[in-house]
């Protein structure tokens, strides 16, 4: 027999196991099922994965969709037998748990490449597997990444610092971890030799900070805190307008500020300005104030339309209702409908994503529970029913 993964998209054949639970690496896993991957999520089996209670069940939803589930002990002596049959069949092992946890259970990359030599091992941690010994083990979710990499710094008002939600941080490190697992397959392909990559949450942060980092390391320049406009590009903010809602406009280029700086009756003094920062002290201080004019005075539709038709960047900020209406989201069919049996009904998501036009990705599974999977996975490695119901009985394999 097979798993029942349909073909389609660009990884089809590809064998992903995922072991560990939210969030970065499930959301990285599920990157490589909506685009044809067989993917395997392998489930704590003395509980079940925090994420499954989040959003009332719609985390889970999202990040496990297309995904194969099984719960499995791996640190005990049958669960590591188990998996090595598992390893054998796979192409990448991706694992998301505190720093040292698969070395700690006798796991290191060098045995689990005695299971498969071409294994590409993906670990995602909040701070590494090397380093300093106090880090390593340290635990970590969204929020301590952001805060450790330096990114939560950024964001909040003077008083109250606070991490970037909805949790950008596990997002950004899932989908950096399917990015690294792409670089390292394309090396295997030429050298039939595997690699193990080490993803950590708070480096994918750091990474993201644009020129602050650099910045901050180089010239002593500590974040400033955003505060709802950007600290140094005057007019980079959102606007509430006459009918209560708000737009954000983006001002950048000698071309865009002359647009918006004739568009607002500013005249000569701002010529061949190329980029109005708050350092322009009181044309910077004028053009924000003649911005929130603008905008006061007419509804968020409105100022959408001007700005459009002035070839100026601009947006509503879009509610869900919004989006749900929206003729653009429409026409890319950004949101689908699908049936979730961890939730037990029908639901409206996000669509996948990046659109692929000759192999494209497509929904075929919503989540399941906590260990659904269970028999069709053992047998396909080679289990008979005997053999199951004795994994059962010493609870190395679970259903909760």
């Amino acid at each position: 027999m097979s798993l029942p993964v349909p073909k389609f998209g660009n990884l089809q054949g590809l064998k992903v196991l995922c072991a560990g639970g939210a969030l970065a690496g499930p959301h990285g896993a599920v990157m490589f099922a909506e685009n044809g991957a067989e993917v395997i999520h392998i489930e704590d089996t003395r509980s079940k994965d925090v994420s499954r209670a989040v959003g009332d069940g719609y985390l889970y939803a999202m990040d496990h969709r297309n995904v194969l589930e099984m719960s499995l002990a791996i640190p005990t002596p049958e669960g590591k037998k188990v998996l090595e049959r598992l390893v054998k069949r796979s192409d990448v092992l991706l694992e998301c748990n505190k720093g040292g946890t698969f070395e700690k259970w006798g796991l290191t990359d060098e045995v689990l490449w005695g299971m498969n030599s071409k294994l590409v091992i993906v670990h995602v941690s909040g701070f590494g597997q090397t380093g300093d010994p106090a880090y390593v083990n340290k635990g970590s979710y969204d929020s301590i990444g952001q805060a450790f990499g330096g990114y939560a710094v950024h964001n909040g008002t003077v008083n109250t610092p606070m991490a970037a939600k909805p949790v950008t941080c596990d997002h950004m490190t899932g989908l950096s971890a399917a990015m690294a697992t792409m670089f390292a397959l394309y090396r295997v392909q030429q050298t039939g030799v595997g690699e193990s990559v080490d993803v950590t949450q708070y480096e994918t942060v750091l990474r993201a900070q644009q020129f602050q980092a650099a910045l901050g390391f180089t010239e002593g320049v500590e974040a400033e805190r955003y505060e709802g406009m950007d600290v140094r590009i005057a007019g980079d903010a959102f606007y509430k307008c006459k009918d209560g809602k708000y737009v954000t406009i983006f001002v950048a280029g000698q071309i865009v500020t002359a647009r918006c700086v004739k568009l607002l009756g500013l005249g000569s003094d701002y010529d061949g300005m190329t980029l109005i920062q708050k350092r322009d002290g009181e044309l910077a201080d004028r053009f924000v104030n003649a911005l929130r004019k603008f905008t006061a005075e007419h509804t968020s539709d409105e100022i959408d339309d001007i700005c459009t038709k002035n070839a100026i960047p601009c947006t509503k900020l879009m509610t869900y209702k919004d989006m749900l209406e929206n003729p653009h989201y429409a026409a890319r069919e950004d949101i689908i409908e699908y049936y979730s049996p961890n939730l037990k009904k029908t639901i409206k998501a996000p669509a996948t994503f990046p659109k692929f036009k000759k192999n494209p990705q497509q929904i075929w599974r919503g989540a399941v529970d906590h260990g659904e999977d269970n028999e069709i996975i053992l047998k396909e490695i080679g289990y008979d029913d005997k053999e199951i119901k004795a994994l059962y009985a010493s609870a190395c394999v679970t259903k909760l």
